[in-house]
Formats: C-alpha cells, sequence, structure tokens
C-alpha cells in the first residue's frame, strides 16, 4: 500500500561488498538494479537487515509515496517534452521526403491529399506547441500542478502517436525500414503513452479535479 512506502539514505560500506535492504523487500530489486550493483562491486544481501532509523529519509515513516508524487508534474512534463520534440521532427522529416519522393509523375508534395495531411499535422503541431510552452512556463515559475502536467503527458502522448502515424504512411513501406527515422519515431512513440503513468491514468487525474 501506498502508506508502507519508504525510502532510506544509507553510507555504502565498500569494505564489506554488500547492500542492506529494508527485510522482505529483496525481491523488488530489479535485474537492470542488481546488474548495476553488481558493476560496483556490491553483493545484495538476500536475507536482508533493517535500516537504522536514522537513515529514513525524511524523519517519518510512511512519506516514501508522498515524496515521489511530489515530482510528478515534472516528470510528466518532461516526457510531454520529448512528445512534443518527436512529432515536430516527425513532421519535418515528412515534409523533407515528400518533397523529394515523386509517383506518378508528379512530387508527392504536390497531391491535394498529401497537403490535407501536412496541413492538419503542422497544425495540431502548433497547437501543442503554445501548450507545451505554457507548462513550461508555469514550471519554470513554479506553478505547475499534477492535473495540469496529466493534461500534458497524456494529450500531447496522444497527438504524438497520431501525427507520427499519419506521417509514416507518407513513407509507404519505406515507412517500415530502420534506415528511415520516421520508422524508429513509430516504434519508440508507443511506450510513451505508458511510462510515467498510463494515459489511462492522466485521465483519471483530470476526472477527479472536475
Amino acid at each position: 500500500s501506498a502508506n508502507g512506502v519508504r525510502f532510506f539514505l544509507e553510507r555504502l560500506d565498500r569494505s564489506r561488498h554488500d547492500l542492506r535492504s529494508v527485510r522482505g523487500r529483496i525481491a523488488a530489486i530489479g535485474p537492470a538494479t542488481r546488474a548495476a550493483l553488481e558493476a560496483l562491486h556490491l553483493k545484495v544481501d538476500r536475507i536482508g537487515t533493517e535500516f537504522v532509523a536514522e537513515s529514513l529519509l525524511g524523519g517519518d515513516e510512511g512519506q516514501g509515496f508522498i515524496q515521489l508524487m511530489s515530482d510528478l508534474p515534472r516528470e510528466r512534463l518532461i516526457v510531454a517534452v520529448h512528445a512534443q520534440a518527436m512529432l515536430e521532427r516527425a513532421l519535418a522529416v515528412t515534409i523533407e521526403y515528400v518533397k523529394q519522393r515523386a509517383a506518378f509523375g508528379k512530387k508527392l508534395i504536390e497531391f491535394q491529399n498529401t497537403q490535407f495531411g501536412l496541413a492538419e499535422c503542422k497544425a495540431e503541431a502548433t497547437i501543442a506547441r503554445v501548450f507545451h510552452d505554457h507548462c513550461i512556463e508555469r514550471y519554470l515559475a513554479g506553478t505547475l500542478d499534477t492535473v495540469t502536467a496529466s493534461m500534458a503527458k497524456y494529450w500531447l502522448t496522444d497527438l504524438q502517436g497520431k501525427i507520427i502515424d499519419r506521417c509514416l504512411q507518407f513513407f509507404g513501406g519505406y515507412g517500415y525500414m530502420d534506415e528511415f527515422p520516421i520508422s524508429r519515431m513509430y516504434r519508440d512513440a508507443r511506450v510513451t503513452r505508458i511510462y510515467a503513468g498510463t494515459n489511462e491514468i492522466m485521465k483519471l487525474l483530470i476526472a477527479r479535479s472536475l
């Protein structure tokens, strides 16, 4: 439960080559973390020993979840900024491509379908940029709240997926080849709707503020 989360700040004794853990929680150490510890010549003690009270971060028990939640707006803004950068990059490489690629005797950019599709993407990307910049301004002013950050994370990552999907379509089969950046963008964009809180959770947080 959230009340059972605690953070500890512990000085490691390198001469002992071990890492103490909260009793019963050793399973929380994943393979990546374990590998990183081993690279530092630290051995994970599977039995585990309890930390002393002085190591408790913040001084009060059960505040770990609150401490973790306190910086979530920043985390979600980072994801939103990444989404905005990627969708703008996708649009730029697509515009460059359709100006060079020819089909049926003319450049792809000359087809009305291409023009309409990219015009929609450009308009949506520009609107997104305004909201993106607004959120950054609020963050720098210290006024970015969890709800607004959740809106940014959910909406910009959703839009990122939509725009990149539409852009990939203009590449045809080339859009599925790794040597084309749009293919890698398409692949990498999917996870942004999952990490830092799924977009369904973002909607739930927004709904609770209504």
